[in-house]
C-alpha cells in the first residue's frame, strides 16, 4: 500500500473524531502542565529548577514524561485516540473492500506507528518548550553544582564522566526514542488484546497494567522501559536494553495480532 493512501487514510479517520481529538488532547495538555508546575513548587529551595526537571524528573516518577504522568494522563490518552481511529477504520464497508486480513493487520499496524510519532514528538518538543517557559529558560543545568541531579549524584568519583552525558541533545534524542517505542509497544499491544476483547476490556486490562507498572513498580512491563531515570542516565547502557525490550515487544505483538486477524471471522 502507498505510504501517501496511508497517510490520507490517517488524516482521514482523525477528521473524522476531530471534536474527541481536539478536547481530550487540550484536556492533556492542561494535566500535564498543571502535573508540571505541581512538580516544580516541591522541588527544594535549596535547587535550582531547570527544564529537564519539569520535562523529567531526574528520579523518573514526576515531570511531564514521568510514570505518574503517564500512566494516568498520556497512555489514556493515546489509547482512547487510538481506539477511535482504528475502530472508525473498521466500518463494513472499509472490511468488503481491503484485500485480505493482512492488509487490514499492516494498516493499523502503521496508524500505531504514525500516532506515537505524533504524540512523541509533540510531548517530548512540546513537553520541552512548556518547561522552559514554567522554569522562565531553557538552560540544561544537571551538570551543574547547584542542580537536583548533582545533589544525589554530585560526590560520585565517576561525576565529570557522567556528567558529560547530559547534553540537550543527547537528552532529547533518548527521551524521544524512549518514549516512541513505548507508546508504540502500548499501540500494538491495544490493536492485538482488540481482535479478541471488547473495548471496555481492552481498557479495563491497560489500566490494569499500566496501574502496576506505575504504582506497584516490582515487576514493569512497559513503563519503566519508556522512562528513563537517573539510574539510566549513569548506565546508557540500560537505555538500549529498555529499546531492545521493547522492540521484542512489537514484534511480539505484531506477530500475534496478524496470527489472530488472519483466523478471525469477520462475518
Amino acid at each position: 500500500m502507498k505510504p501517501t493512501r496511508i497517510f490520507y487514510s490517517f488524516y482521514r479517520n482523525i477528521k473524522a473524531i476531530k471534536y474527541r481529538f481536539i478536547v481530550i488532547f487540550i484536556i492533556m495538555s492542561l494535566l500535564l502542565i498543571s502535573t508540571a508546575i505541581s512538580s516544580m513548587h516541591r522541588t527544594p529551595s535549596s535547587i535550582k529548577c531547570s527544564v529537564f526537571d519539569i520535562l523529567l524528573h531526574s528520579l523518573g516518577k514526576e515531570g511531564i514524561l514521568g510514570i505518574l504522568s503517564l500512566t494516568f494522563i498520556i497512555v489514556p490518552t493515546f489509547s482512547f485516540i487510538l481506539i477511535s481511529i482504528i475502530d472508525f477504520e473498521k466500518s463494513i464497508f472499509y472490511l468488503v473492500r481491503s484485500k485480505s486480513r493482512e492488509s487490514i493487520w499492516n494498516k493499523e499496524a502503521l496508524f500505531i506507528i504514525i500516532l506515537s510519532f505524533i504524540f512523541s514528538i509533540v510531548l517530548v518538543f512540546g513537553g520541552y518548550l512548556a518547561s522552559g517557559l514554567i522554569v522562565e529558560g531553557f538552560r540544561n543545568n544537571w551538570s551543574s553544582t547547584d542542580s537536583f541531579t548533582y545533589s544525589l549524584i554530585g560526590r560520585d568519583e565517576n561525576w565529570k564522566q557522567i556528567s558529560t552525558i547530559f547534553s540537550t541533545y543527547k537528552m532529547m534524542l533518548y527521551i524521544l526514542t524512549s518514549n516512541f517505542l513505548g507508546l508504540c509497544t502500548i499501540g500494538f499491544f491495544i490493536c492485538t488484546i482488540k481482535k479478541i476483547l471488547p473495548n471496555v476490556y481492552v481498557y479495563l486490562l491497560l489500566f490494569i497494567i499500566m496501574l502496576s507498572d506505575g504504582i506497584v513498580g516490582k515487576f514493569s512491563f512497559i513503563l519503566n522501559q519508556m522512562t528513563i531515570n537517573l539510574r539510566n542516565w549513569m548506565s546508557p547502557n540500560t537505555i538500549l536494553i529498555s529499546d531492545i525490550y521493547l522492540i521484542l515487544l512489537i514484534v511480539i505483538f505484531y506477530i500475534v495480532g496478524r496470527e489472530i486477524i488472519n483466523k478471525k471471522d469477520f462475518i
